[in-house]
């Protein structure tokens, strides 16, 4: 969550009368210089530079690998990026679509009517500004749109964000143990990520089913470490909240939906990729792609400059590294999956997002007042 510019001032904090009626909270201390906006752009910039420069550096340096860069764009087959683009859109409403299953709880929405615009402009935002400020704006848009409690919508998103995590690590697993020649080391890791899969899977059943109960269980087992009664108060409050939103996981159905939805988006992700690396040549197997796209999702992670622009090449280069394909290529082709994403993701999301009448101010100089959100 964006923490403001280090420049302004907060004096309250006060709901958009859209969302309901303005709840006024206390003044907030102006943020630390390392909690600021500037500060988390110089860093993410910071990275994004020197990840680029581990992708790209050869490349740089060796004319011999720069021509084979140039090579690669100029031999490449574009044909299939009208089927990439089909591909993209499939994803993103697939995406909008979980996030109406989600929802459900709190209303009957729409998959495009509803979900997809303040979807995509959240990806849009996040795109060009620091900080994932996008997840806030996904949240207030729609909280706004739809009269809807900023604290239920942000629940859907981090929902979200932890399925999203436990399908990808999941693509990854099955990725390493599928691939040929994977040595013992690489294999006992696919291992790991399987049980922390698995681990996740079962912690959250036991959260849907026996709420209070687990609940209760991580009060006393902060308790024992001697956590403040105050920040317990509030884990169990935000915890409470969560239940309640997750209400729509509790149906065996919807559940396996949500789940089925979550992989096949992803596998259809990791697909993209694969097209665009043979597009250009560099001939991988397909589970390959799955293990490239969870070191993609899990490195974008850190912070970067808006975009992922540099990281993003640096973990296809150094992950396909221990295959015989050639790295002025292999960059190439990070460098178009990546802007065949960017560019519509961005223009449509941040079109739609003008058109909406929401301003980025409301995103910096508001809150979510009638929630603690992790």
């Amino acid at each position: 969550m964006s923490h403001g510019a280090g420049q302004h001032t907060w004096d309250t904090i006060t709901l958009p009368s859209e969302i309901g009626c303005p709840v006024t909270a206390p003044p907030l201390p102006r943020p630390r210089f390392w909690k600021s906006q500037f500060f988390q752009l110089f860093v993410g910039v910071c990275v994004s530079l020197i990840c680029l420069w581990f992708a790209a550096g050869d490349v740089i340096r060796d004319e011999k690998q720069r021509k084979e860069f140039v090579e690669a764009f100029r031999s490449a087959n574009y044909r299939l990026l009208p089927l990439l683009l089909v591909m993209l859109a499939s994803f993103y409403t697939l995406k909008a679509y979980r996030w109406k299953l989600l929802l459900s709880p709190l209303g009957e929405y729409r998959t495009w009517g509803d979900c997809f615009g303040p979807m995509l402009s959240g990806f849009a935002v996040n795109n060009v500004l620091p900080a994932r400020i996008g997840e806030i704006v996904r949240v207030l848009v729609f909280a706004r749109r739809t009269a809807q409690p900023i604290a239920s919508v942000f629940t859907t998103v981090a929902l979200e964000r932890i399925l999203d995590t436990l399908a990808i690590l999941l693509l990854l697993g099955v990725g390493l143990v599928s691939l040929p020649d994977m040595s013992g080391d690489i294999q006992k890791f696919a291992l790991i990520v399987g049980g922390i899969v698995l681990s996740g899977v079962v912690g959250a059943v036991c959260f849907l089913i026996w709420t209070p109960t687990f609940i209760r269980l991580i009060d006393r087992v902060l308790s024992l470490l001697r956590i403040p009664t105050l920040l317990r108060e509030k884990i169990s409050g935000i915890m409470e909240t969560a239940a309640n939103g997750l209400s729509s996981l509790k149906s065996p159905g919807k559940l396996a939906l949500i789940v089925g939805v979550s992989l096949l988006q992803w596998i259809l992700n990791g697909t993209m990729m694969y097209i665009s690396l043979r597009s250009f040549g560099v001939n991988v197997p397909y589970m390959a792609s799955w293990v490239l796209l969870g070191v993609v999702a899990i490195g974008v992670a850190v912070p970067t400059a808006p975009g992922f622009f540099g990281v993003v090449q640096a973990l296809f280069t150094k992950t396909l590294q221990i295959f015989p394909v050639s790295q002025p290529a292999v960059l190439a082709a990070s460098i178009y999956y990546h802007m065949m994403q960017y560019v519509p993701v961005t223009l449509i999301g941040l079109i739609w997002l003008s058109r909406s009448g929401f301003r980025m101010r409301e995103a910096q100089n508001t809150l979510p007042a009638d929630s603690a959100t992790p």
